[in-house]
């Protein structure tokens, strides 16, 4: 590691150290600053140094630290919400990943290699508990995801400036750069903006048209409920210009299950709201895809989206349920160790060949890495997760319907993550990209909390406007909440 670097790490640790002494919760939304921030900074340092990318994962381990001291070890108690079954399955999981990074150890003798593997398939697991101890109110909520999507449209000027023919190094894409040929529109440049690739703006672009979205339809501003389905438009139009067709399945994912579950839980407000923002936003994308003249600069982008729900069938067949087969050929049955094949450790002497073309797919990653044995643990996971989601969002349901709609809409992001993941996995070995997943699921399963500690402020408030300051008291009172 250079001394740049060393020195680059050594002032970011102690900025961090500083906003999370007088605020935690401040370090916690710096990470945010930092995960954007630190593609276009690896850009500008020589030889751009892959390790730049762990600047957002320093910051959120400087938080996780603060938070410990203060609210005791990190647990899966938000994860589990009671279940015993589901915290047993989890460390069992735990407990395998951690083994199969021991087998990569072995296997490829670099420890850069399973600590990569470790991290992205564990590190959402400590963003979920963070968020748990950080969220308090509906405020948190929209404070850290309006942070969020002010930042995703940074990136997309950027891209715009990039394809107007604006020539900066904090545009150029990290490595030897993407040239895409599609069948039928021929070769693409593919555009990039202030992230180090195409596949990572794309990906954010879609997190940020998602969580617009979700914004729109949970806060009461009538005036964001209006201009939302242009600024989508806009942000879908932008993402198309990265080649990477996948961002269109996300976000279509997402908003239809994100009206399914208004309509389940009978958000009456949130369906006429999402109802139009889908509608006018449908009604945009057509007229965009129609009617793209022939000679723009754009349209070859947006024909090459136009084919992607023509080729998605074939490609989940493909790299999605296909790839477990193509892994367990390339792999085995007990798969070559956890981080053998996530993105990045090609850097480090990961694996090559047919074992990474098989890791492609998600569900091809999973087998490759840690067997078939860890595929189960990782879908068995999964559904016991969700059923805590269920429950989660149950008890929100009876308690905040304003909340709920915020939280419905954060799990049908995650959720409309899931088909992109199962047919290319490999924007999700970014820590950044798991942190925003993690803090999502987290927030979900915060909602119970946030519904109790609410009620216990208005008991209180009750108590003491109502009856008189010194008339009931603190032992009267329902216990405090543990936490902040």
């Amino acid at each position: 590691m250079s001394i740049e670097l060393i020195m680059l790490f050594g002032f970011a640790g102690m900025v961090a150290v500083m906003i999370a002494a007088q605020s935690w919760r401040g370090a916690l939304l710096m990470a945010i600053l930092v995960g954007f921030g630190q593609d276009p900074l690896r850009k500008i340092l020589p030889g751009e140094p892959v390790a730049v990318l762990m600047l957002s994962s320093m910051v959120v381990a400087i938080a996780l630290l603060v938070a410990i001291s203060r609210f005791g070890m990190i647990n899966l108690k938000p994860l589990t919400q009671g279940s015993q079954t589901t915290a047993f399955v989890l460390r069992g999981f735990i407990a395998l990943v951690f083994l199969q990074a021991f087998v990569s150890l072995v296997s490829f003798g670099s420890v850069l290699v399973p600590a990569i593997g470790v991290l992205s398939y564990l590190s959402p697991i400590p963003a979920i508990w963070l968020i748990d101890r950080y969220v308090r109110t509906r405020a948190d909520y929209v404070r850290f995801i309006r942070l969020y999507v002010v930042c995703g449209f940074v990136i997309a000027l950027s891209m715009i400036a990039e394809k107007a023919g604006v020539q900066s190094i904090l545009f150029a894409e990290v490595g030897e750069g993407l040239v895409i040929y599609d069948q039928q529109v021929g070769i693409l440049e593919a555009y990039n903006g202030l992230m180090r690739t195409p596949e990572v703006s794309a990906w954010h672009l879609g997190a940020t048209a998602s969580l617009l979205i979700v914004l729109a339809v949970s806060i009461k501003r009538s005036m964001l409920r209006w201009i939302t389905p242009a600024l989508v438009i806009g942000l879908l139009t932008t993402a198309t210009l990265t080649g990477r067709r996948k961002v269109l399945v996300m976000v279509a994912a997402f908003a239809a299950i994100y009206f399914l579950l208004l309509m389940y839980y009978r958000q009456q407000t949130g369906i006429r709201a999402m109802v139009a923002s889908i509608v006018a936003g449908s009604l945009l994308l057509g007229g965009t895809l129609v009617m793209a003249p022939e000679d723009s600069s754009v349209n070859p982008y947006i024909g090459r989206g136009k084919t992607v729900f023509g080729d998605a069938a074939d490609r989940f067949e493909k790299l999605g349920v296909g790839s477990v087969v193509g892994a367990v050929n390339s792999a085995g049955l007990l798969g070559l160790g956890a981080g053998s094949v996530s993105q990045g450790t090609q850097h480090f002497g990961g694996a090559f060949g047919s074992a990474r073309y098989s890791a492609e797919g998600g569900l091809g990653k999973i087998t490759v890495e840690l067997g078939v044995l860890g595929l189960i643990l990782a879908l068995l996971s999964a559904w016991l997760i969700l059923r805590s989601l269920r429950h989660a969002l149950a008890t929100t349901a009876k308690a905040d319907p304003e909340l709920l709609r915020l939280n419905v809409g954060l799990l049908a992001f995650v959720a409309g993550n899931v088909p992109v993941f199962a047919g290319a996995s490999q924007i999700y070995g970014d820590p950044f990209v798991l942190f925003m997943l993690g803090s999502c699921v987290g927030f979900v399963l915060a909602g119970p909390r946030v519904t109790n500690l609410r009620a216990r402020a208005a008991a209180r408030r009750s108590n003491v406007f109502g009856h008189g300051a010194n008339s009931f008291p603190d032992e009267h009172l329902p216990p405090r909440a543990v936490g902040p």
